[in-house]
């Protein structure tokens, strides 16, 4: 099988999309998918070998096509460099026997389709619906990563049949570390005397980090929230409203291969999502928490219906969404409670072997032979 994934995206990049894009043209390529990825070409970034920045295997092909920047002009500028990728991409492949262009944006989809080629949307969120439903009449196949999602294109494209689910993933040999709890803290300079509650992540409002940076003001001295990620943006508005809260550490953007050593220094991990926003409610598959589940601690998480898709009162300790006190409680309580916390984490551990990259690779390509 020989499959062409298209990205409009800048990569690599410290974004979580980057990642995710990265590990899923791996793991393909590894369940013998001839791979390559096409993405916009950006000059300062052209000295970044794509393979070395996430660390894979060099198993598949990175090819950056020179395209108009246009992403000043907003989404009609990132719309119009889609379609002109579309083009590119689709001149740049003409004399190559392509079985399927993959991508995360439709546009570049459509065009890739009227230059005859058999298209698959991996949608990893509700788009404008016209857009949508002119969309997937060009698309052979469509993936989403929650049956949330899978819901939505149920009920308003129901012409639509051929539909995966395929949630996120995680390398789950990347977690496990060789050292204790003290010996990560002792390596990224954390505290060694303080109970460590960490989140990993972007600071988005949807991801639910004000209410555990409230929740902070109702723990105790001992405890000590640490933050890791967010963009330049995000990290100054976030620490101009906790300029004077001490019970929070913000470490800012780490390397992707840190943030195992962030998780095993922690003694309890939070996934606070907020139920406010569509994309946090029903149709995230967040890359955090299945490198929570793997990292083998304690999750606490908010009951909403996209989490609930992969976590359970067996596998993590579920709250309602942005409820602060509610959100504190649980973290004191599940310090307290260090066996019942031991066994969520190992059974959170044992369910991720389900999640791995590589088996995320694998419904894809029984499914792609489908189409």
């Amino acid at each position: 099988m020989n499959l062409v994934f298209v990205a409009n995206n800048r990569l690599p990049t410290e974004k979580a999309h980057g990642w995710q894009i990265a590990k899923t043209c791996e793991a393909l390529a590894v369940n013998g998918v001839k791979v390559t990825l096409i993405t916009p070409k950006v000059k300062r970034y052209e000295e970044v070998d794509l393979h070395q920045y996430y660390r894979l295997e060099s198993n598949f092909n990175n090819i950056a096509l020179s395209v108009p920047y246009l992403l000043n002009l907003g989404i009609i500028g990132f719309s119009l460099r889609s379609l002109w990728l579309g083009v590119k991409t689709s001149w740049w492949i003409r004399e190559q026997k392509i079985d399927f262009i993959y991508s995360r944006d439709l546009l570049t989809l459509m065009i890739c389709r009227l230059f005859g080629y058999k298209t698959v949307w991996e949608a990893h969120d509700v788009r404008h619906r016209l857009i949508t439903y002119f969309g997937l009449k060009f698309t052979a196949g469509l993936v989403v990563i929650t049956n949330g999602l899978k819901q939505v294109y149920n009920d308003h494209f129901s012409y639509f049949k051929k539909i995966l689910v395929a949630a996120d993933g995680v390398e789950v040999s990347d977690f496990d570390l060789k050292l204790t709890k003290s010996e990560a803290r002792a390596k990224l300079g954390l505290p060694l005397n303080k109970q460590l509650i960490v989140y990993t992540g972007h600071l988005y409002s949807w991801k639910g980090v004000d209410t555990l940076a409230e929740a902070t003001k109702q723990l105790t001295d001992n405890q000590l929230v640490v933050l890791v990620g967010g963009t330049e943006v995000d990290l100054k508005r976030f620490k101009s409203a906790q300029t004077n809260n001490d019970r929070i550490l913000i470490c800012g953007h780490q390397p992707h291969h840190l943030i195992p050593f962030y998780l095993q220094a922690a003694d309890v991990l939070v996934l606070p999502n907020s139920g406010r926003e569509a994309i946090s409610k029903y149709y995230t598959s967040p890359l955090k928490l299945f490198e929570y589940m793997a990292s083998n601690r304690p999750i606490i998480a908010s009951d909403l219906p996209s989490i609930r898709e992969i976590l359970d009162n067996d596998n993590a300790f579920l709250v309602p969404a942005d409820e602060v006190t509610i959100l504190a409680n649980a973290i004191k309580q599940t310090l307290e409670n260090e066996d019942l916390a031991r066994a969520k984490a190992s059974k959170a551990k044992l369910d991720v072997t389900n999640y791995t990259w590589d088996k995320r690779a694998e419904r894809i390509k029984r499914y792609l032979q489908t189409l």
